[in-house]
């Protein structure tokens, strides 16, 4: 009897004395009040089933493809290979960068070579890449096309730079993925007579290598403009560029006004309408024929064929302006006559 009566205290001795002794583990179990059933930490779940915390991936801006009327342009490889970095088509870029310039092929390969990396696996790659990034030095004193792809460039090495276990996805093109070559917002005029002083007003037209007229649409009848060439050039004024609107032929009705970031490369255009003297009315001594009494019968109705059709939808072959992904590089081709 006296062995039960010392067993009993000291066993709820040695039970206080347990759970009032053990320490608080942040990742251990834990028990919500009245449950009486024990928990799991969130980081001792992840652990459990194996899993770390997710991160999210990178969200990487693109450039924008070009217009689709964007041409070719001298140098052909040049834009081929930044429209196809346009469609992620990047292994593809890579055998272009060979004919360029040393500097341009770099960048471009650097940047085919970062998007292979990034979102191909290849991770072999990044240190080609980054060297690129590093030689190139920055986007000034590049051609226009160049500065977007120098912007894919510099954030793919930086956010791997920062997290070489970092995932990526692409994200839709920002204010950085329009090359900033030289557009036209207007003419000021946009009509009016040879002799006339006409400014371009846009935006970029510190890039402009010149200024190309078209007079109807045909070549062989045409003008080329010029920055720093006096009376007969492209003259800076606040807001624009100004020139002289050279003699025209006389079978002219309009001008078109294309803005050139390198020679025979234009990358926007607006149109100039020609003014020209109403035709002269006749004689007033001249006797006015009557007009024809209207024929009523029915045999001068007009058929159904006669009717005009209505005009067919836009395929959106021409989309606006920087829609459908596009850049406004080549997409100003409505502004003038083919």
């Amino acid at each position: 009897m006296l062995i039960r009566r010392l067993c009993v205290p000291l066993a709820l001795a040695m039970l206080i004395g347990t759970s009032g002794c053990a320490g608080t583990d942040a990742g251990a179990p834990t028990t919500p009040a009245g449950s009486g059933v024990a928990e799991p930490s969130a980081n001792a779940a992840q652990a459990l089933r194996g899993v770390g915390p997710t991160k999210k991936p990178r969200i990487i801006a693109w450039l924008r493809r070009l217009g689709l009327g964007t041409p070719r342009g001298p140098q052909s490889d040049l834009t081929d290979a930044y429209d196809l970095l346009g469609q992620r088509k990047c292994a593809e870029v890579l055998p272009l960068t060979e004919s360029m310039d040393p500097a341009t092929g770099r960048l471009f390969a650097g940047a085919a070579q970062a998007c292979l990396a990034a979102f191909e696996g290849r991770a072999e790659l990044w240190p080609e890449a980054e060297s690129a990034w590093e030689q190139a030095g920055g986007p000034d004193g590049v051609h226009c096309l160049n500065v977007p792809v120098y912007d894919l460039l510099d954030q793919l090495v930086e956010a791997h730079r920062a997290d070489p276990a970092a995932t990526f996805e692409v994200g839709e093109a920002g204010p950085a993925g329009e090359p900033p070559c030289p557009a036209i917002t207007r003419l000021d005029p946009d009509h009016g007579l040879p002799g006339d002083e006409v400014t371009i007003i846009g935006d970029n037209l510190d890039r402009i290598h010149s200024v190309f007229l078209e007079f109807n649409g045909e070549i062989k009848d045409s003008a080329l403009l010029e920055p720093n060439a006096g009376q007969d050039g492209l003259r800076p004024v606040p807001g624009g560029l100004r020139f002289t609107m050279p003699q025209v032929p006389e079978t002219a009705t309009a001008v078109c006004v294309k803005v050139q970031a390198e020679p025979s490369w234009a990358t926007d255009a607006e149109l100039f309408t020609l003014d020209r003297p109403a035709a002269s009315s006749s004689p007033p001594d001249e006797p006015l024929s009557p007009s024809p009494e209207p024929d009523l019968s029915l045999s001068a109705a007009p058929s159904l064929s006669a009717v005009p059709p209505e005009p067919s939808p836009d395929p959106g072959d021409s989309p606006e302006p920087g829609g459908a992904g596009r850049s406004r590089i080549g997409s100003y081709l409505g502004a003038c006559p083919a």
